[in-house]
C-alpha cells in the first residue's frame, strides 16, 4: 500500500468513527440511531412511501428498513397506512410527533459539519461529492454489490 492509499483508507477509518461518535450523541439526545434519524429524514423529504421505495433510498435491505420503521412505530414517529386504491399496499409516513422531533433539527452530520459543508464554494462540493461517489462505487465493486448492497 502507498503512503497515500495508506492515508486514505486511515481517513476512512476516521470517518467512521466520527459517525458513530455522532450517532452515540444521538442516541443520548434523541433516544435515536443514525440509521433511524436517516429514515425519519427521507420520510420528510419523501412524504409517504412503500417500505422498499424508503430501502432504496437508504441504500439498505428492504428488512433492514421494515425493522427501522417497526422501532421507530412504536415510539410513535411513524405509521403506516394503507393506500385508499389498493389496501394491499401499505406506505410509510411520518407522525406528528416525529415532525417534531425532526424540528428539534437533529443532523444526519454534526451541524457545524454541516455548516461548513454549506461554505464551501459549489465547485469544491461537487469535486467531494465526485470523489466520494467514486470511492463509494470502488467499495461496492470490490464488495460484488454495486446495487447498494442490502445493509444487512
Amino acid at each position: 500500500m502507498t503512503q497515500i492509499e495508506h492515508e486514505i483508507v486511515d481517513s476512512l477509518r476516521r470517518i467512521v468513527r466520527s459517525i458513530d461518535l455522532y450517532s452515540r450523541s444521538l442516541s443520548r439526545e434523541y433516544e435515536l440511531t443514525w440509521p433511524q434519524l436517516a429514515a425519519l429524514r427521507e420520510l420528510e423529504r419523501l412524504k409517504k412511501c412503500p417500505v422498499g421505495r424508503l430501502a432504496a433510498e437508504m441504500y439498505v435491505g428492504a428488512p433492514t428498513v421494515t425493522g427501522i420503521v417497526d422501532r421507530l412505530e412504536r415510539n410513535g414517529l411513524v405509521k403506516r397506512i394503507r393506500e385508499e386504491d389498493d389496501r394491499r399496499k401499505v406506505l410509510v409516513a411520518l407522525t406528528d410527533e416525529g415532525r417534531r422531533l425532526l424540528s428539534r433539527n437533529p443532523y444526519l452530520l454534526d451541524e457545524g459539519v454541516c455548516r461548513q459543508l454549506a461554505d464551501l464554494p459549489e465547485r469544491q462540493q461537487k469535486q467531494m461529492l465526485t470523489s466520494l461517489n467514486r470511492l463509494v462505487s470502488m467499495m461496492e465493486a470490490e464488495q460484488g454489490n454495486g446495487s447498494g448492497g442490502n445493509g444487512d
